[in-house]
């Protein structure tokens, strides 16, 4: 998505940014959360039982640079609770390799289109260490991808708009 604004900036919006701002983000990870938590109120075993709403806030900075953000994540998410392993830095996801977890890479890259013009894009890479996960992971990946592509596309807008107001 292409959008006037300094690279700094843009990057700071991304990191910075409350998906529970936006009216459609928030109800559609609910959506993905509600058998969980459905199951949890019915006395089932959850690890979402005690745990705040899946957002950008799970996913850890693993490298900022002048042209992009890198976010990461671990866990089994095809598991109805989602299997997160909890990161607290970039070394605890260089170095988490539990038997069975994917490894998720999100990246934001931005690119100058023309002068004072940036394109910024969204890219998600997955590592699957054994083919079970990898099983288990591409029908996850098959149920949710247009919902993950909805969301990125309204993340990318948001933070145009971001910018379009503080030029205001």
């Amino acid at each position: 998505m292409s959008m006037a604004g300094d690279p700094a900036a843009i990057l700071d919006i991304l990191t910075q940014l409350e998906v529970e701002d936006d009216r459609v983000i928030p109800t559609l990870l609910r959506l993905r959360e509600a058998p969980s938590r459905l199951w949890a109120c019915l006395g089932g075993q959850s690890g979402l039982r005690q745990r705040p709403h899946f957002s950008l806030a799970d996913f850890t900075l693993l490298e900022r640079n002048e042209t992009g953000l890198a976010f990461g994540l671990v866990g089994r998410f095809w598991r109805h609770d989602f299997g997160l392993h909890p990161l607290s830095s970039p070394e605890d996801f260089r170095h988490t390799a539990a038997p069975g977890c994917a490894r998720l890479v999100m990246v934001y890259a931005l690119e100058q289109d023309t002068p004072g013009q940036q394109r910024l894009t969204t890219e998600t890479h997955v590592f699957c260490p054994d083919r079970r996960s990898r099983l288990l992971f591409s029908v996850y990946w098959v149920m949710i991808r247009l919902g993950s592509g909805f969301i990125r596309r309204r993340i990318l807008a948001r933070v145009r708009r971001h910018l379009l107001k503080t030029r205001d």
